[in-house]
């Protein structure tokens, strides 16, 4: 959807600017120079591809739409509902909005900063409506069609595609059809846009203690679920008992959903005691939450009861530091009269599909796909990321001098040679070894998943990126080993400014800041987000797309104007994916600081909520959000979002009917495939792993 909303916004622009080249009047040196351009904008032109969709629905949406299923009683892990009625965003609207569809045109009204499901579908398809009408009336989308498997030809350079009517797949996703059914195409690039929420992961150790075993003396017999199966409980939800394992989003969404439809209680495992957003609320309505963290399922007890216990750790330095300071009251609690339980453990792409050629790991879950992908990487080229004369664990000094750095932006010190994360293990954009959003070891595969926490304007900036990779307007390298060099630079980068990723990959790094959380008061520094948005921003503006314009150039020599962690406006970031010492210097704009701004105090909401009051984070800082474009500030609730109704939303700020706008179609040339169920996915909403 965005990818064809993107493509046609450049069309449009192309076509204008042509248009106005050949109606001005000119003097002659003038109009040759003018004819040259429109020579050009018809050669762009040209490069602009031309999609076939494949969507497996009737209909664009993905999982934002809602759809039915047979209840049943055990979770099938290939099943995937999509939404179900009556769930919210859980990230304010206003830091997803597009500046060429705003709200406001939408709406036509101020509205509350978090609205329902349908009214976030009802958003997305007034933005792609002119697109998808397009390539829907000529041809282009091929709605109801299923691709079951996608490989390339060395020798032709062409991606082979099977698809087969949706109607002729099992409910496993399985194919039950002849061979006549099957259509092959063949196509010069893919765009693999499926999203990250195809297949529900349910942990098998968790899954078998609840299932009936031949060696357990009892078993679970009520429904366990994946969290993306909630429409199977139906109305039984009141008065219920509930055990959700998993601590992000989705298990926050379903609790207070379940809250405001009567559930009795819900306990909540966690892996830790830092499972965001779950561990770091403050309060949760009526009491009707209890959080057991560090905590895992031990026993089938008789009569469906479970015996929690200390989860099983890790490493020897989590299990001294959990000894030391694990709340004991949490041993081997026994849970009666639980009425079900959910499995908010996410999600995995489905890569069944693809060749596994084509799945862009080197190495993934012990099995070896590609010794292309194992081309060294010259740790020298790395930015060094330990100081040792500052970082000594067994001295009193736990934590890398960077974690200043990491939390505030202002850098301490300068590294010496000390380097102990290893630049040859693929992490976090490169585990699937892309470049430019394209596998490394094959430029025409592209992966269209958003990655950073604010999906609709995430995949928007990504499609325009793609985009404009595709047409050569952003240059990919020639050899495999210098897109190799340049995404280790990447990957260096996001160790050095973030945190989080950094305790993913750093295992010297992650010991020490489990076992200081302990020790200290942490509080809640932007930098990580600034720096992941800054990101995201890059790419917009590397791209052309309107929110590149959130960041600016700034002095690379500049002072910050006050030290401290809360000085947004005195970030620096520099876009360091080439490694040399020239690239520009970057801080967020005064729109970009507006939109800063407003993700942090989302993030805050969650702590500040006031026991006993009821409220939700989507009841705080209404005060704080409003339009980056148009500067209108949402209305607040009525009433506590707890009172409103799941599916109309608040009664005094009901949706009206929405407008759209009619571009114009053209044709062109090169051939693309794209899956328009690209939904966004993403931990910054309540379907991330839904």
């Amino acid at each position: 959807m965005f990818f064809l909303r993107q493509l046609e916004i450049e069309r449009e622009r192309l076509l204008e600017l042509k248009e106005k080249l050949e109606t001005t009047e000119t003097t002659t040196a003038t109009t040759e120079g003018a004819d040259a351009d429109a020579d050009s904008i018809d050669k762009r032109l040209l490069a602009l591809p031309r999609p076939t969709v494949f969507e497996k629905d009737s209909r664009c949406g993905g999982l934002w739409q809602s759809k039915s299923m047979t209840p049943n009683s055990n979770a099938d892990t290939n099943d995937v509902e999509g939404m179900y009625d009556g769930m919210w965003i859980n990230a304010p609207k206003e830091i997803f909005e597009f500046e060429d569809y705003t709200f406001d045109e939408h709406f036509r009204k101020p509205m509350p900063s978090y609205i329902t499901r349908q009214q976030v579908l009802g958003y997305i398809q007034g933005a792609t409506n002119d697109a998808l009408e397009t390539y829907t009336n000529n041809g282009s989308i091929l709605f109801d069609t299923t691709v079951s498997w996608i490989e390339f030809d060395k020798t032709t350079k062409q991606f082979s595609v099977e698809s087969v009517p949706s109607t002729l797949m099992d409910e496993n996703n399985e194919e039950e059809y002849h061979p006549d059914y099957i259509t092959t195409r063949e196509f010069d690039k893919v765009i693999f846009a499926t999203g990250y929420n195809s297949v529900p992961n349910i942990p098998e150790r968790e899954l078998n203690l609840l299932s009936k075993q031949k060696e357990q003396k009892a078993y679970f017999d009520k429904p366990v679920l994946h969290s993306s199966q909630i429409k199977s409980l139906g109305e039984k939800i009141v008065g219920k008992n509930f055990l959700f394992i998993g601590s992000a989003y989705s298990a926050e969404d379903l609790a207070l959903s379940f809250i405001k439809r009567g559930a009795n209680h819900i306990y909540v495992t966690t892996r830790s005691d830092s499972g965001y957003p779950i561990t770091e609320t403050a309060s949760w309505p009526m009491d009707k939450v209890t959080v057991l963290m560090r905590t895992e399922i031990k026993e089938v007890l008789e009569n469906n009861k479970l015996r929690m216990g200390r989860m099983d750790l890790p490493s020897p330095t989590i299990e001294r530091i959990a000894e030391k300071y694990y709340d004991k009251s949490h041993e081997n609690i026994v849970l009666e009269d639980i009425d079900a339980v959910i499995f908010c453990t996410g999600y995995g792409a489905n890569e069944t599909i693809l060749d596994k050629e084509l799945y862009g790991y080197a190495e993934h879950d012990d099995i070896e796909y590609s010794t292309e992908l194992k081309t060294n990487v010259d740790a020298s080229h790395w930015p060094n990321i330990y100081d040792p004369t500052v970082f000594d664990p067994d001295n009193g000094r736990p934590l890398p001098s960077e974690t200043d750095l990491n939390s505030c932006g202002v850098p301490v010190h300068d590294n010496n040679a000390m380097l102990r994360a290893d630049p040859e293990n693929f992490c976090y954009f490169d585990y699937s070894g892309t470049y430019n959003h394209h596998l490394i070891t094959n430029p025409g595969f592209f992966r269209h998943f958003d990655v950073y926490d604010s999906p609709l304007l995430n995949l928007d900036i990504q499609a325009t990126y793609i985009l404009k990779v595709i047409t050569g307007e952003i240059p990919t390298p020639n050899t495999m080993e210098e897109m190799n060099h340049r995404q280790s630079l990447k990957m260096a980068e996001w160790l050095r400014h973030s945190s989080s990723i950094r305790f993913q990959y750093d295992k010297v790094y992650a010991d020490a800041l489990v076992e200081s959380a302990y020790e200290t008061d942490a509080d809640f520094c932007p930098y990580d987000v600034a720096f992941s948005y800054f990101n995201m921003l890059l790419e917009a503006k590397q791209a052309g797309h309107p929110a590149g314009t959130f960041l600016e150039e700034a002095s690379a020599d500049s002072e910050p104007s006050e030290r401290g962690c809360w000085g947004m406006d005195n970030f620096r970031f520099v876009e360091n994916s080439s490694g040399n010492n020239t690239s520009p210097v970057y801080a967020f704009s005064q729109r970009g600081l507006v939109l800063m701004i407003q993700i942090v105090h989302h993030s805050l909401a969650h702590f500040e909520i006031k026991e006993g009051s009821n409220q939700t984070f989507r009841d705080i800082h209404y005060d704080v959000y409003k339009s980056v474009y148009t500067g209108t500030q949402p209305v607040p609730f009525s009433k506590l979002w707890l009172e409103v109704d799941d599916i109309l939303g608040d009664v005094d700020t009901n949706t009206p009917t929405t407008t759209t706008t009619t571009r114009k179609t053209h044709e062109n040339s090169s051939s693309v495939m794209q899956d328009c169920d690209s939904a966004p996915e993403s931990q910054s909403f309540p379907h991330s792993e839904l």
